[in-house]
């Protein structure tokens, strides 16, 4: 966990807050949002407010896997990855999240974090307890029913993540992750996508980093990859039929 320093009192039910514009796409703020009655929204001031704010430095851990764990995680600011470890020290992406996502979802039927969680750049989070979902959820159990719903999606969309980048050739699977990063960074299909550092593209699909780096070599001379420094790092336009021929080739 971050030090005590990089800590704060969230402020979930603060509208003049500055550091509002992080909670829009976040389901505990959503909740919030959705209450019109004063007495109801002064009453959940008191009950979320053991919510902290903290903040983690790149290839810091959040939570580590086999951990008992009494807080869920809402991402605030950057991109943590959910990784496995092999025996020999090697790990696999098994998912990301970003802002509005919560891991450690599985701590709603298992005491125990299924993974461990690292941060891939600077991050902020929310860290939940489950004590404030248990006290929501008893209390006004409607209330708790779209949360419970967006964290139920978000938990069957992680069963498909190692299918949909596990099979297939090198390059079927980079496409189809390129992609998906597309559509996850923006909310819809465009032709570019804010990638990760190839080590990482390399931990999602299961490769080694020279596998990735070949075929990104390749794409870039044949004009299906640009990079778009001027937009940001790792940013790059693609081309959309092509790159979505690929993907599709060993479905």
């Amino acid at each position: 966990m971050p030090k005590t320093s990089k800590r704060e009192p969230s402020r979930c039910t603060d509208e003049n807050w500055p550091g509002r514009e992080r909670c829009l796409a976040c389901p505990i703020y959503k909740l919030v949002k959705s209450q019109t009655d004063p007495e109801m929204i002064a009453w959940l001031a008191q009950v979320l407010s053991p919510i902290e704010i903290c903040r983690f430095d790149a290839g810091e851990t959040a939570c580590r896997a086999g951990d008992k764990g009494q807080h869920i995680f809402s991402v605030r600011a950057g991109i943590f990855k959910a990784v496995r470890y092999s025996q020999g020290g090697e790990y696999r992406i098994v998912q990301l999240f970003r802002n509005g996502e919560s891991f450690g979802l599985e701590l709603l039927t298992n005491p125990h974090f299924d993974h461990s969680v690292v941060a891939i750049e600077p991050a902020e989070v929310c860290q939940i307890p489950l004590s404030v979902i248990r006290t929501v959820e008893e209390k006004v159990p409607d209330l708790c029913t779209p949360l419970m719903e967006e964290w139920h999606d978000q938990l069957r969309q992680a069963e498909t993540w190692i299918v949909q980048f596990s099979t297939g050739t090198v390059r079927s699977r980079l496409a189809r992750l390129v992609i998906y990063l597309s559509v996850w960074n923006s909310g819809e299909e465009i032709n570019t996508a804010r990638l990760l550092p190839g080590r990482e593209l390399a931990a999602v699909l299961g490769v080694t980093p020279e596998s990735i780096s070949r075929v990104m070599a390749q794409w870039k001379r044949q004009n299906l990859l640009q990079r778009l420094p001027e937009i940001g790092a790792e940013t790059y336009r693609f081309d959309k039929t092509q790159l979505r021929r690929l993907a599709e080739a060993s479905l």
